[in-house]
């Protein structure tokens, strides 16, 4: 079967065909242009070599050095081929590179900064992107399948050498459904758009996707700084993000965003954990709809502090905002398949409103 996570993508491409899908500054590309041009860099990458697979030198490596719009182009191009992808975008925070693409074994690197030798072939970013526009338009159909691996994503190596997190195209659909049916009567995806600050190689790229799917504008914004975002704010009208703690604070800090941020609807939030009295700040500041995910990619996002407890939080509950209490997926609503739990000692579970902790397990 091929994979609903692609296949409803493309579809989506298809059907949003003259809407505005992914913008970078003045530069806006509508759903038929990434149709058009992720067809031509998929007969590009499967030219070079990239294609379907599962041994050694069948997946797919792409390396940039900042938050480029092609890099999702190039991810759903991957997607379409069912190759195995894992994306790096370069910076601080990533440790040891030479590493991860010895390790994920694929069979080409694409990359527009200078990676390691490790007998892999190499093509610059630029260099695939002239490939592509060359082309003769030809549609390329889906190949990925539910079963095959989507794309293996590394850990920040934190606690040694990083180690790489496998999704399959199932695993990723079945995500991406239980998400949106904890959202559905929200206005969440098609009514904002998306405006993408944190690196696409991690949890943005998918969230991009997310809302590609549904209709909804991605913004992309590199390099992250409080005036541009505000601008971009504006100039977007309504906006959900996703902010890391350090990010939230940048925008406390500067005088023109401190009081508020225009067009700022709804934000999500996490990879490290926040200063509830600054989180606090933000809230009542600013307003909108706000999120926190806790999880890793080992596990996925494992708890959530929703809307309604930041509201809560706010309203008398400032407790709240010094965790994350509702296990994720919620256990009661999928008894079977969820790995999370919150207990108060071994798999004793707590009811609704008690403290306890969040762990995960094989279900029974």
């Amino acid at each position: 079967m091929a994979a609903r996570y692609v296949t409803g993508l493309v579809g989506a491409l298809e059907r949003y065909g003259e809407r505005p899908a992914i913008g970078a500054g003045p530069r806006v590309l509508r759903f038929s242009e990434v149709l058009d041009t992720v067809h031509r860099l998929a007969g590009a990458l499967a030219d070079a070599g990239a294609g379907r697979g599962t041994g050694p030198g069948t997946g797919l490596a792409c390396v940039t050095g900042g938050n480029r719009p092609e890099a999702l182009l190039v991810r759903i191009a991957a997607h379409l081929l069912g190759a195995r992808l894992t994306q790096v975008v370069t910076g601080p925070a990533v440790h040891g590179l030479e590493f991860v693409l010895r390790d994920c074994l694929p069979g080409l690197v694409v990359h527009d900064v200078p990676v390691p030798v490790t007998g892999v072939p190499l093509l610059g970013l630029d260099d695939l992107l002239a490939r592509a526009a060359g082309r003769e338009p030809a549609e390329v159909p889906v190949r990925a399948r539910e079963e095959d691996v989507a794309r293996v994503t590394y850990t920040g190596g934190t606690t040694g050498r990083p180690k790489g997190v496998a999704s399959t195209f199932g695993a990723m659909a079945a995500r991406d459904d239980r998400r949106g049916a904890a959202w559905s009567g929200t206005t969440h995806l098609s009514g904002t758009t998306h405006l993408s600050v944190t690196s696409l190689a991690q949890r943005a790229g998918g969230r991009c996707l997310e809302q590609l799917r549904a209709g909804g504008r991605v913004e992309i914004l590199d390099p992250f700084t409080p005036g541009e975002f505000a601008a971009a704010c504006r100039r977007l009208g309504r906006v959900s993000t996703y902010l890391t703690p350090p990010m939230v604070y940048r925008l406390l800090d500067d005088p023109a965003t401190a009081g508020g941020v225009p067009g700022l609807e709804a934000v999500s939030y996490g990879a490290s954990a926040i200063l509830p009295e600054r989180l606090r700040e933000a809230v009542t500041r600013w307003g909108g709809r706000w999120r926190q995910g806790y999880g890793m990619n080992e596990a996925a996002v494992i708890s959530r502090l929703t809307p309604a407890d930041h509201e809560a939080a706010v309203a008398g509950r400032p407790e709240l905002l010094a965790s994350a209490p509702n296990c994720w997926p919620p256990s009661a609503a999928r008894p079977r398949a969820s790995r999370s739990r919150c207990a108060t000692s071994g798999t004793r579970y707590c009811p609704s409103g008690a403290r306890g902790s969040c762990g995960s397990g094989r279900p029974r």
